[in-house]
């Protein structure tokens, strides 16, 4: 195929799924259906492991990145991977900006830097760390974080300032747009990401991805044998450098008529551009070095304009047919040391005492191939075993009756706090198609864990959880959000409210407030008139869900009457049966996925009751204390 055919083709890709992203997160499920952001988001490395490791089917994603790694080298960080492609489209707008051209050229691979975040991040999931380190090296996950907590609220409030001066000039214009800025912690730490992203992009293209990303170094360690790569013809090439002028990756070597597959991202910019017809793309298994025989073990090629002497090396070599000849580096030694047996005491030769040579580049690196697989094999295990404790039945019983900081409020289908940051990579795909913006980024994500760093939660200050909504589930590509059908989402209970009368407007004020009422979808509150006249919300928790309606409605400030108590345990609440005006507690009509003991009371949910008198219900306090929740039940009379 012709080499502007397969850059064209790749451009074509690249600009689809990069636009594909951009909307998914920026746009939320305005633009695309909730369906096509899971769809996209499964063909990501890293989401697709992470799903495959929580038990899931196998992902076709997983294993077809890694076969085209084997086959045609880094495909999917030149033409899927967002990050990547967001580098690429930073470095364009540099070139562009930038007067004088920059000519690129070979550097040298940072091959201790990539192997360090590389290993540091298996040892990590290997620690059991792995929801944190994941979110931290999957490329993917940066660019959702990008996406929604820069580009989104930054666009959002470009949207606007038209809409305000139109306003200004009398029009009727608006911009409903639920993209507010997320809190101070996360957006500094993202933006400070993207300014090193846009950095390291604009002077060096690549370097991230061959320098820093584990998943751009684990690609490249297996396209180093890929079958197809971008290769060298030295008897043709006139090193005029318009091939390596135009590499991305900086890993086009002109002086030595090599080029470095690890580090190349398949972009095919200096295909079609050689004037001799020396670059080509083709396959390259069972080529022979330029003797005609096999490449003999540790050594390396010599180029036709070099000395024998000079100890640069390359890292994949190019087959030619000019004659070079390979030095080995342990002959040259014997014949320099060899001394001669005899002759007279006086003249023997002292033998020379060197240093015990270092390790061969071919011994390391065929020890790095057997250590490598079996490291892998274990970080996959541990990942897999470790998520599988997080289920109902794999969490031992003491680990459960642990209590610490106040869980977060995390959307139907995440199960529980363990499972979901265990699952979640931070990519936040389930925040940017949240349609009442209740989803939101956090920098530690709530309940003390480091686990749930980047993480999103609720934030009922910002939004409720929307009743008929289901979208989070139905983005997610690890898991960490199951896709639960709206009837059995209807009645997931990941919290109970808590009210605090004395904080309410009816009682401070003197007016009369019914926003939580209003709102509550699951008929769990009521107003019941108290022995002072003055009508307050009443709770029917076993009818609650926790979606903070109530807490998002509240106008008291600065503590609100009504808030939601998040439970780090999801379950399930009951659906309300309304028999002749009389309002009544029903278990769902669907069989409950929990386990017995899930099925138990939350302590918020032991409600006291006492018998109604002249017709105006009772209430008791369910905790002790000045501040205690009131949770009567609903009067039957």
């Amino acid at each position: 195929m012709n080499g502007n055919t397969l850059k064209w083709l790749r451009v074509v890709v690249a600009v689809t799924f990069f636009t594909g992203f951009l909307a998914v997160f920026i746009a939320g499920g305005r633009v695309l259906p909730a369906g096509a952001g899971h769809s996209l988001a499964s063909t990501q490395f890293v989401p697709s492991l992470v799903a495959w490791a929580g038990g899931a089917a196998l992902p076709a994603a997983f294993i077809v990145i890694l076969a085209a790694a084997v086959l045609f080298g880094r495909v999917y960080c030149g033409a899927v991977c967002p990050l990547g492609l967001l580098q690429d489209a930073i470095a364009r707008v540099a070139a562009f900006a930038r007067r004088k051209k920059r000519v690129r050229r070979f550097t040298k691979p940072l091959t201790r830097l990539r192997q360090l975040f590389l290993w540091a991040t298996v040892a990590a999931v290997c620690a059991g760390w792995g929801g944190l380190a994941l979110s931290l090296a999957d490329p993917y996950s940066h660019f959702g974080r990008i996406s929604v907590v820069v580009f989104r609220p930054a666009l959002t409030l470009l949207a606007r300032l038209p809409a305000g001066a139109l306003r200004a000039l009398g029009a009727d214009a608006n911009i409903h747009a639920v993209a507010p800025w997320a809190g101070f912690g996360i957006v500094t730490a993202t933006a400070l990401v993207f300014v090193l992203l846009l950095v390291l992009a604009a002077f060096r293209d690549r370097l991230y991805c061959n320098s820093v990303c584990p998943v751009g170094t684990l690609l490249g360690f297996l396209s180093r044998w890929a079958a197809f790569r971008v290769t060298i013809n030295p008897a043709a090439c006139r090193r005029c450098g318009a091939c390596s002028g135009r590499c991305k990756a900086h890993c086009i070597d002109l002086r030595n008529g090599v080029i470095d597959t690890s580090r190349c991202v398949a972009c095919f910019n200096c295909l079609g551009h050689c004037d001799s017809d020396a670059i080509h793309y083709r396959f390259a298994w069972g080529r022979r070095t330029a003797t005609g025989g096999p490449k003999p073990r540790g050594a390396r090629p010599v180029p036709a304009n070099r000395p024998a002497g000079d100890g640069a090396g390359s890292v994949s070599t190019i087959a030619s047919t000019t004659g070079t000849t390979a030095v080995s580096s342990s002959a040259s030694t014997a014949a320099s040391t060899a001394v001669p047996t005899a002759g007279p005491a006086s003249e023997a030769p002292v033998p020379a005492s060197a240093p015990a040579p270092a390790p061969a580049s071919g011994t390391l690196r065929r020890a790095f191939l057997r250590k490598a697989p079996m490291a892998a094999a274990a970080a996959l295990a541990t990942m897999r075993s470790s998520l599988a404790l997080t289920e109902d039945d794999g969490v031992p019983a003491p680990a459960r009756k642990r209590r610490g900081p106040a869980a977060p409020a995390l959307p139907p289908g995440a199960e529980s706090t363990e499972h979901f940051f265990s699952r979640c990579t931070a990519c936040q795909l389930c925040v940017g198609v949240c349609p009442t913006g209740a989803l939101q980024p956090g920098l530690r994500g709530g309940g003390g864990a480091a686990a749930g760093a980047l993480k999103p939660r609720l934030d009922y200050a910002t939004g409720a959880c929307a009743y008929l909504c289901n979208r989070c589930g139905e983005v997610c590509p690890t898991g960490a959000i199951r896709p639960l059908p709206l009837p059995e989402k209807q009645v997931t209970r990941i919290g109970v409210a808590r009210l605090e009368l004395e904080f309410c407007v009816n009682r401070t004020t003197g007016a009369r407030c019914a926003r939580c009422v209003e709102g509550c979808p699951t008929g769990a509150l009521s107003l019941a008139t108290g022995a002072d006249g003055i009508q307050t919300p009443v709770l029917q928790s076993l009818l609650c869900i926790g979606c903070g309606v109530c807490e998002h409605a509240c106008p008291a400030r600065p503590l609100r009457a009504a808030t939601v108590v998040a439970r780090a345990r999801h379950n399930r609440a009951h659906r309300a049966v309304h028999s002749a005006g009389i309002a009544a507690a029903a278990p769902p009509d669907f069989r409950s996925t929990t386990t017995p003991r899930e099925q138990q009371p939350h302590p918020v949910d032991q409600i006291k009751t006492a018998p109604p008198a002249n017709g105006r219900a009772e209430r008791a306090p369910v905790h002790p204390g000045p501040h205690a929740g009131i949770h009567p039940a609903p009067s039957s009379k």
